[in-house]
């Protein structure tokens, strides 16, 4: 994955940027329409900062979340009886798939 390109088609700019590959192909998130090229760089530097820090936890940082939960309602049930029934008794982590590690990302200008 790399930074946001610009390209002039026609008269109009468009961005994209490169994403996660599906089964070997390399897959791009594009965009056109743009008048002029700052524009189309801004948009496009937008749509990638949204995609990049979009949705991707690590199971390590879900299961240490659901730690404290489990732990917060235990204490407020048991020990000073704040509630009647814990609600995180038998809350468990779905099935969770792990996807390949991406290289560190920076933006630059052109």
């Amino acid at each position: 994955m790399r930074k946001v390109l610009v390209k002039k088609r026609g008269k109009y700019y468009q961005y994209q940027f490169e994403i996660a590959s599906q089964g070997g192909k390399r897959k791009w998130k594009t965009k056109s329409g743009f008048l002029n090229r700052a524009s189309a760089y801004y948009a496009g530097c937008i749509a990638y900062n949204e995609y990049t820090q979009t949705g991707r936890y690590t199971k390590k940082y879900l299961c240490s979340i659901l730690k404290v939960v489990k732990s917060s309602f235990t204490y407020a049930a048991d020990v000073i009886e704040f509630i009647k029934n814990n609600p995180s008794f038998k809350t468990k982590i779905s099935k969770y798939e792990t996807k390949e590690k991406d290289s560190v990302h920076i933006l630059t200008k052109y």
